[in-house]
């Protein structure tokens, strides 16, 4: 899993030190995995002052990351009805 995105995250900062095209679309990764495979430490990789999207599907992992979780991003209401 973090070998290729290493790889993507390389060629991405080779494109933007070469001047990227107009065109040039940054890459999309979504990180998934199970507890303790370090996600978290793939997302702290640095991003060289580009703009990073961080979610995660519930709260404490969003803190984890310095993110929002998914309810937050999407606006979705959470309703607890007793």
């Amino acid at each position: 899993m973090s070998t290729l995105f290493y790889k993507t995250k390389i060629e991405h900062f080779k494109m933007l030190i070469n001047g990227a095209q107009d065109n040039y679309v940054s890459p999309v990764l979504l990180v998934t995995g199970g507890p303790g495979v370090g996600k978290s430490s793939l997302v702290d990789v640095p991003s060289a002052g580009q703009q990073q999207l961080r979610m995660a599907l519930y709260g404490v992992a969003a803190i984890n990351i310095d993110g929002t979780s998914m309810h937050a991003l999407m606006d979705i209401p959470i309703e607890f009805n007793k």
